[in-house]
């Protein structure tokens, strides 16, 4: 949920209040999956969701 939220254009911060997670929650679920993705960058890993993960725009 947390990628089709940002992907959707939401901030961290209302991120986290839809998944009713804190925003340090937020922040370490975001580094954790940036790491599997091997992205260094917000910048990187939102190109990256957009580009390989246009799906989940769709649903």
């Amino acid at each position: 949920h947390l990628l089709k939220l940002i992907a959707s254009g939401y901030h961290l911060s209302e991120t986290g209040a839809l998944l009713s997670l804190s925003e340090e929650q937020t922040k370490s679920l975001r580094r954790s999956i940036m790491r599997k993705l091997h992205v260094k960058t917000e910048q990187q890993f939102l190109k990256y969701i957009r580009v390989n993960l246009h799906f989940l725009l769709s649903k």
